[in-house]
């Protein structure tokens, strides 16, 4: 008697028990290794992401100065009276415009001549920016360049695959990936009163200055990445200023 109620008594674990318990410890390492690699990939195209937007900015950093060279000496632009503002299309014509088909691409015109900035993005994430050097033009539409003219200003690697292959998007998406219709990606000359700049590397316009110029932005998706004040063109004359021509 004394035998048998011991054993009823007597607890343990089963087979089952510990196969039970076993399987679950294997789905959740499973599970955590799952969110390891999924976080050490996000981490990975973050890092490259960064440095790919690092090139970019140094890239856009060094074209500013040849930005600014914008309508610098270009004749065609009238001279603006006092309150007057200029014709948007005629800056569009002789001084800077952007590629009507790819948004990504600018030309201006200088006493150089026509000069370039196209950033050429990879369907692997990756980005090059070229700067085409000035070439004599007549105006900006004309423009065209010789062979060995284009400078390498900028490259941004492409994601790269744990093996070290590039990592395809599966989109098929671009850095800057931009229909040439879409309204708020791409360069964009912005010159609406309230929203020029009056000094060179300011965004801003200055309260009590006479004259005001447009500035070029570069956009993805409506968030602004680069701004540059075009301040060899006078887009708008206060009253009180003195009259000379744009670009002198």
């Amino acid at each position: 008697m004394k035998s048998a109620k011991l054993k009823a008594r007597q607890c343990g674990y089963t087979l089952i028990s510990l196969m039970v318990g076993l399987v679950i410890s294997l789905l959740t390492i499973a599970a955590m290794l799952a969110v390891y690699k999924m976080v050490v990939e996000v981490s990975g195209r973050a890092s490259a992401d960064s440095l790919r937007d690092g090139q970019v900015a140094s890239g856009l950093l060094a074209a500013q100065i040849e930005l600014h060279e914008a309508g610098y000496g270009v004749l065609e632009l009238p001279e603006l009276s006092e309150g007057e503002a200029a014709d948007a299309a005629q800056i569009g014509l002789y001084a800077i415009a952007v590629d009507a088909a790819d948004k990504r691409n600018v030309t201006w015109r200088s006493s150089e001549g026509c000069a370039r900035l196209e950033i050429a993005p990879g369907n692997d994430r990756s980005v090059t920016v070229y700067y085409q050097k000035p070439e004599p033009c007549a105006d900006i539409p004309s423009a065209s360049w010789a062979e060995g003219k284009q400078v390498l200003v900028a490259y941004g690697q492409p994601w790269k695959e744990r093996d070290g292959n590039a990592a395809t998007d599966a989109a098929s998406g671009t850095y800057l990936d931009m229909a040439a219709d879409a309204s708020n990606s791409g360069f964009r000359i912005v010159n609406t009163d309230g929203d020029r700049c009056t000094l060179p590397y300011a965004q801003q316009a200055k309260a009590d200055s006479l004259t005001e110029s447009p500035r070029i932005v570069l956009e993805s998706g409506g968030r602004e990445l680069f701004s540059a004040c075009l301040s060899n063109i006078v887009a708008m004359r206060k009253a009180g200023a003195p009259a000379s021509g744009s670009g002198t």
